[in-house]
């Protein structure tokens, strides 16, 4: 006995889980196990607008399986571009151009894209994609703790995540989809009566709930402001993104991004200009440096068939300001247009024409 009077004790067998427990770990492994057998039963049933966005574009792919010779692959600057007029004989519409644009598009968005659909290329002859600063840094359109990035990240990027605590609940998800699955009652119904729903099935179900009625990856639900000077004010914040930190995660997508272009598709890269007041607006905000510092990251990956082109005056599009939208970013209807015109251009200078599809030759 010790000198305190207590009788010292030998453990001779670990204690049994108490039944609560035994339930518990019961019920996250049949969880576990349901979401490797069903892994995409609950997205068309989105609980944010990047699930929504994201997922509409993954179950168009999956639903068309396109064969497409022109992929439009950016933000919400090009989501309106429909078709790209060459000559009489051949334009790209539906059947030959696929637009997978969606809003605050970053490179892990797009990465995650072709990652869930690795035959978007094979056909592709020219490949579009919008550059903004706000795709390489953590910023509204992505953060290392929303759902969608913890369902979705693979163990390497889960391992770039920023801070030690943030690393360890994608690790801890990545076992446990406790945060990443973390759906309504009413959704888990829907989801087990549509576990074996084809994709246009679910793409039809997606497209008829309004996405902007979900909250945005911070939980809010908040109003599209109507006061164009406070619209110009937020894009300018949340496109050139000053003093947001580079995320690692947004670089390694971009590099693997480059990595899937196939040879013989060229990549055209492109920041489109902005109305001379958004400018002004975006050096006002403190978002120059960053503009600048993108710029030279998107440069430095020209090659050969990969082009970039960054554009920032007006002029360099033939844009007047009957071309933008009220926000000085975004297009208007003969803004559309002329983007559509100047990708052709782009085409006809860098793919060959099959001699039946070629303009008639001038005359003398």
């Amino acid at each position: 006995m010790s000198p305190l009077g207590l009788r010292p004790t030998t453990l001779t067998a670990f204690p049994l889980p108490t039944a609560a427990a035994a339930l518990a770990l019961l019920l996250f492994g049949l969880g576990r196990v349901f979401f490797l057998a069903y892994p995409d039963a609950f997205i068309a049933y989105p609980e944010t607008q990047a699930e929504y966005n994201f997922y509409k574009q993954d179950l168009r792919c999956k639903a068309m399986q396109p064969v497409a010779q022109v992929v439009i692959q950016g933000t919400s600057r090009l989501e309106l571009v429909q078709k790209i007029p060459l000559f009489e004989k051949r334009w790209h519409t539906k059947d030959r151009m696929l637009n997978v644009s969606q809003p605050l598009n970053t490179f892990w968005h797009m990465n995650l894209l072709h990652r869930r659909n690795p035959g978007l290329l094979n056909s592709a002859e020219l490949w579009i994609m919008d550059v903004l600063p706000a795709q390489m840094r953590v910023a509204w359109g992505f953060n290392e703790r929303d759902a969608l990035f913890l369902r979705e990240s693979t163990l390497a990027e889960k391992l770039r995540v920023r801070g030690a605590a943030h690393r360890a609940q994608a690790l801890t998800d990545g076992l446990l989809p406790v945060w990443s699955q973390h759906h309504s009652v009413a959704n888990w119904g829907r989801a087990l009566l549509t576990l074996n729903a084809s994709p246009q099935e679910r793409l039809d179900t997606l497209t008829a709930i309004d996405g902007n009625r979900l909250p945005d990856i911070t939980g809010a639900r908040s109003a599209i402001p109507t006061d164009p000077q406070v619209v110009k004010k937020m894009f300018a914040e949340v496109l050139y993104t000053p003093g947001r930190p580079i995320s690692r995660i947004q670089i390694e997508a971009f590099h693997e991004i480059l990595a899937r272009r196939p040879p013989s598709t060229h990549l055209l890269l492109i920041h489109p200009p902005f109305r001379g007041d958004f400018g002004v607006m975006v050096d006002q905000m403190g978002g120059t440096d960053s503009k600048d510092e993108m710029r030279r990251f998107i440069e430095s990956a020209g090659g050969a068939g990969v082009h970039v082109e960054w554009l920032e005056s007006p002029g360099d599009l033939d844009f007047t300001d009957e071309d933008f939208a009220p926000d000085g970013i975004h297009g208007s209807f003969s803004g559309i247009k002329k983007y559509e015109k100047h990708f052709a251009r782009r085409y006809r200078e860098w793919i060959p024409l099959a001699a039946e599809e070629a303009p008639p030759a001038p005359n003398d």
